[in-house]
């Protein structure tokens, strides 16, 4: 428990200084970047069905989820990487929409300014939803294999992700909830209405991702280590309890944000 409570520490306050000081559309960005390395780190994660029954503290797998688990060697298999893949782009360019598009500017307050620039790569405007580009638009032309050709890997690759999940809410709750501004004087028409429902709707969105890797994990088809498991507390994948990490996140940015202004005044 020490272990994990470390590594979570050393998570937070090394991603919140990262997005000190960054755009919307740039934090974004990172965090899309961000969760598609993760994801891949897992698929290049071994792990053996031992180590990964001590992690969820049961056993008992079906037949077919037990044959799952043979066919994988490593913390997730290829079908289930291509799934969450494909689940992280489908959100992150339902956020990347709304939160550029003209109804957000017309009923709230976004930073739209550089949307252009920080989008480029995948068609300036919009995610391209297509699975065999990811290695060509996530990292340099140079690292063909992306991840897997890196020496470096995360030391624990599901509490990353678990992680990542509470910077996906505190950017919705800091971003798409700007697409409505209560004293804009046009508030009150049914467009704006619909736009009030969008960060509702992305939280969704994400409660169910979230929800399907956890299910994942205690169903088998996902494999961690006993030190790598964000959810050991939550066996039954209650997503009340996956919207507990956004106070610490939010807290933990502010601190750094502090620091750093503190800084660069005493240079």
């Amino acid at each position: 428990m020490r272990l994990l409570g470390s590594i979570l520490c050393s998570a937070l306050v090394g991603q919140a200084a990262a997005g000190v000081g960054d755009t919307p559309n740039q934090r974004l960005k990172k965090n899309f970047r961000k969760t598609i390395e993760i994801i891949d780190q897992m698929l290049a994660t071994p792990v053996s069905k031992e180590e990964a029954d001590r992690a969820i503290g049961i056993s008992g797998n079906t037949e077919q989820e037990d044959d799952l688990l043979r066919r994988s060697d490593t913390m997730i298999s290829d079908r289930i990487h291509k799934s969450w893949v494909t689940k992280v782009v489908k959100q992150t360019s339902f956020l990347q929409k709304k939160y550029n598009s003209n109804d957000c500017k017309k009923f709230g307050n976004p930073n739209q300014d550089d949307v252009a620039d920080v989008w480029a790569e995948f068609g300036g405007d919009k995610i391209k939803d297509q699975y065999n580009l990811f290695g060509k638009l996530i990292w340099p032309a140079s690292a063909a294999d992306g991840l897997r050709g890196r020496q470096t890997v995360e030391e624990a690759p599901l509490t990353n992700l678990w992680l990542q999940f509470a910077r996906w809410r505190l950017w919705i709750n800091e971003n798409i909830s700007a697409c409505y501004d209560v004293d804009n004087p046009k508030e009150s028409r049914a467009g704006a209405q619909r736009v009030k429902k969008w960060k509702q709707r992305a939280h969704r969105k994400f409660h169910t991702l979230e929800s399907r890797v956890c299910k994942h994990l205690y169903k088998g088809l996902v494999k961690t280590k006993e030190a790598d498991n964000p959810y050991r507390d939550n066996p039954s994948c209650d997503t009340n309890k996956f919207k507990m990490k956004v106070k610490d996140e939010k807290r933990k940015i502010k601190q750094e944000q502090r620091l750093e202004e503190k800084n660069s005044k005493g240079r």
